[in-house]
């Protein structure tokens, strides 16, 4: 029994808490949203079990919650077969017959009002019977099939191939999403001017992210003398965050030493990895890596990249 509040199944590509990555910051936010106004069934894919702080937390705001394991190599083997059906090597990553069932199994059982699908990677949960006819949302939060060509126009041989396919896989199932949601959504409205470039259609919407002003307090004076820093946090194992970053450090940072020879560059974020690491032994950049709170980073700082 509900209590006449609507029912929604929200589908996540990944555990969304702790809010301290891109896509998990967006996911949270909009499941908590969404929990104030419904009853939101949450299912989500996860390498590792989620600990216990995270447990409480979706337990206390949605009706149930499901973690589905996922196994790091079956991932890559059910990737392989699906680039060799034809499809996309991120529905491959992101595909659990555990989890068809559970929806399978939830849809009939609890009479959805609407199903909320975060990423590409999820869509395919959507082939399910039972959710025939349930209004749909996906939330693409960017064009995924772009990144892969981006990638693809600076790779070479076998990885220029792969991207190239991948991405040209991946617009084909987002040029199909119009005819099976009632809204998509997109972090931008530049993301959203790219959809209709190959798809236009007047279901895509530009939900921008949101900053939560309470919590990262900007402060406008912090104790002792300001050095001249700089700053960029985000994920550091993220391809396009390092592209980003690689580029900065090659085209903007020489130019700022030459003028600035004390300022510093700092690198803040989760599981740096090579080319991190090489960044950070460049002339004035310093890789911190994973931080308990960036807000001091952010408060230190004279500018933010």
């Amino acid at each position: 029994m509900n209590d006449g509040r609507p029912q929604i199944l929200f589908l996540v590509h990944r555990v969304p808490h702790p809010p301290n990555r891109g896509d998990r910051i967006r996911s949270f936010h909009l499941l908590r949203f969404l929990a104030a106004r419904a009853d939101v069934h949450l299912a989500y894919l996860s390498e590792d079990p989620p600990p216990a702080e995270t447990i409480a937390v979706l337990d206390g705001l949605c009706r149930n919650v499901a973690a589905v394991r996922l196994g790091r190599r079956r991932r890559w083997l059910a990737a392989a077969r699906t680039v060799g059906l034809g499809r996309t090597a991120t529905e491959g990553l992101f595909c659990s017959g555990a989890l068809r069932r559970l929806v399978t199994n939830w849809a009939s059982r609890i009479q959805f009002d609407a199903v909320v699908v975060f990423c590409s990677s999820m869509v395919q949960y959507l082939d399910a019977r039972e959710l025939k006819g349930v209004p749909v949302v996906v939330d693409l939060v960017d064009v995924d099939s772009q990144k892969w060509l981006d990638y693809a126009a600076r790779a070479r041989g076998l990885r220029r191939f792969l991207f190239n396919l991948e991405g040209r896989r991946l617009r084909r199932l987002e040029r199909a999403l119009p005819k099976r949601a009632r809204a998509v959504t997109l972090v931008s409205q530049s993301e959203v001017d790219l959809y209709r470039g190959f798809c236009p259609t007047d279901v895509v919407h530009a939900i921008p992210n949101g900053v939560d002003l309470d919590y990262f307090q900007p402060a406008n004076t912090i104790d002792g003398e300001r050095e001249e820093t700089c700053v960029f946090i985000g994920a550091l194992d993220y391809r396009a965050n390092l592209d980003g970053v690689s580029w900065f450090c090659e085209h903007v940072w020489p130019q700022i030493r030459r003028r600035r020879p004390e300022a510093r560059f700092e690198l803040v974020g989760s599981r740096p990895g090579v080319v991190a690491r090489r960044l950070g032994a460049l002339p004035g950049v310093e890789l911190i890596g994973p931080v308990e709170d960036v807000r001091p980073s952010l408060r230190a700082a004279q500018v933010v990249v």
